[in-house]
């Protein structure tokens, strides 16, 4: 399909998304099943999409998520990638998906407003930690070993134990995450 030129940011931006989710897609499809998925920015609203479509339905942290700021800058015509198409699956998400899931945001995000992560915990019911000071990038909390407690928190680790991660059963709705 050919685009007019004042529809081609949109285009792109609308290409490189359902691209991305493709590409992620195909990946959790492989083995081994990681632990968790961790996304920042533009990968944390695949990492929304990928657990709102049920191809992922383990521990999931999600890192200044892009997601209604690409519906800001593309159109989507992938209806089932908007943002709130995103938004609806991961509210009927089990809470024993959500309970492993987390929005993780900087105050201090100049790029991604902190008010999007704040609604979409709030439509959602996963819950968002604020990181006070925090930026985009959110670089302190890799320094300081945070981000990797938060990583733990989602995939319940507890004493030195762990929990896998899990794709959603084709033709299975989210159940509990695979055991240890």
């Amino acid at each position: 399909m050919t685009r007019p030129p004042w529809e081609w940011l949109a285009g792109a931006v609308d290409d490189s998304f359902t691209a991305c989710v493709a590409v992620q897609r195909a990946a959790l499809e492989q083995q081994p099943v990681p632990a968790a998925v961790v996304g920042s920015s533009w990968g944390g609203a695949v990492a929304a999409a990928l657990l709102a479509q049920g191809v992922w339905a383990g521990p999931t942290v999600m890192l200044c998520p892009a997601l209604r700021l690409k519906d800001r800058w593309g159109r989507l015509s992938a209806s089932h990638l908007s943002a709130e198409a995103v938004t609806a699956g991961l509210a009927a998400l089990p809470p024993s998906v959500k309970r492993h899931c987390l929005l993780v945001h900087g105050t201090a995000d100049t790029v991604v407003p902190l008010a999007d992560s704040a609604a979409l915990s709030a439509a959602t019911g996963i819950e968002l930690v604020r990181i006070e000071g925090g930026s985009h990038g959110l670089g302190s909390i890799i320094r300081d070993g945070r981000l990797r407690c938060l990583i733990d928190r989602a995939v319940g680790v507890v004493s030195g134990g762990g929990r896998r991660g899990t794709r959603r059963p084709e033709n299975e709705g989210a159940e509990a995450l695979a055991g240890e």
